[in-house]
């Protein structure tokens, strides 16, 4: 039975979702110097140590406030029929949002640090491979959604007792982490996504493959544009028309399978508490 000790009280969780926003800018203050700028492999580096640290000060708090840190992060098993479906709906959710991209460049003129940035992923090496791959792809998918959809989604969920709030305020918090302006509306709705994944299948890891899937979809287009090899992919300036039905039905049939595999009335929730007898409620 859930009891008001499995979850932090909403103003302590916030305030170490604050701190742990802060630890990637941390680590850049602190050791990114501007003879770095030439050098991406250490800019690399320290995004990977930004990313692994980011789950820290939440594990501190709830190991010190002796909260069940499997139940606040959400780290439950899911049957590899839903990761399958996951995957596919990263897929999907990347082509979609690569589209939407875009559609958004037509109306507002891309920044210039937006190329900049983009060199940081492309990968020459092996090591640059690890170090990208490891980071953005396996340590942030993971790292993320532990602290995002589990740690802060968990917490939001049962104290307000809201799905519809605690989804939208963990898409806003997640998008704040990556303090991108132009990317903006693009990261809140993956945020929306993975938040859905996470309340629907009360586990983290279809979100993780999700997310992954997402991040890897981003360094693998990154790099094919850079080599002049998206042809394949591309209609002019947009994305082409059959990879966009491919994106989504790969979108609504990946909805469908989680959602068979996780039926509603089948669910029990460890945040939402159940409406008492004689309520015709529901906890959804």
């Amino acid at each position: 039975m859930t009891t008001q000790h499995q979850f932090p009280k909403h103003w302590p969780a916030l305030g170490v979702i604050f701190l742990s926003i802060l630890v990637p800018y941390i680590f850049a203050s602190f050791f990114v110097t501007p003879e770095d700028v030439t050098h991406p492999e250490n800019i690399r580096m320290y995004i990977f140590l930004g990313e692994f640290f980011i789950i820290i000060p939440s594990l501190i708090y709830l190991l010190l406030k002796k909260y069940p840190v499997r139940t606040v992060y959400r780290f439950w098993p899911a049957p590899a029929a839903a990761l399958l479906w996951a995957a596919v709906f990263g897929l999907s959710i990347s082509v979609l949002g690569d589209e939407l991209d875009r559609l958004i460049a037509l109306f507002i003129k891309p920044p210039d640090w937006l190329a900049d940035s983009s060199r940081l992923f492309l990968i020459h090496s092996v090591s640059d491979a690890v170090l990208i791959i490891g980071s953005i792809v396996i340590v942030a998918g993971l790292s993320e959604e532990l602290l995002f959809r589990g740690f802060l989604q968990t917490t939001l969920e049962f104290r307000t007792q809201d799905v519809t709030k605690a989804v939208l305020l963990t898409a806003l918090a997640f998008a704040m982490l990556h303090m991108n302006t132009w990317w903006i509306l693009q990261i809140y709705l993956f945020g929306v996504a993975l938040s859905y994944l996470s309340w629907r299948t009360q586990s983290i890891f279809p979100g993780v493959v999700t997310h992954m899937g997402i991040n890897g979809m981003a360094i693998l287009f990154t790099n094919l544009d850079a080599a002049g090899e998206l042809g394949w992919y591309e209609m002019g300036d947009h994305v082409s028309v059959v990879w966009l039905l491919l994106a989504g039905g790969g979108f609504y049939f990946s909805i469908l399978g989680i959602n068979k595999i996780y039926p509603l009335a089948a669910r029990v929730s460890r945040t939402i508490q159940a409406a008492p007898p004689g309520d015709n409620g529901s906890e959804e």
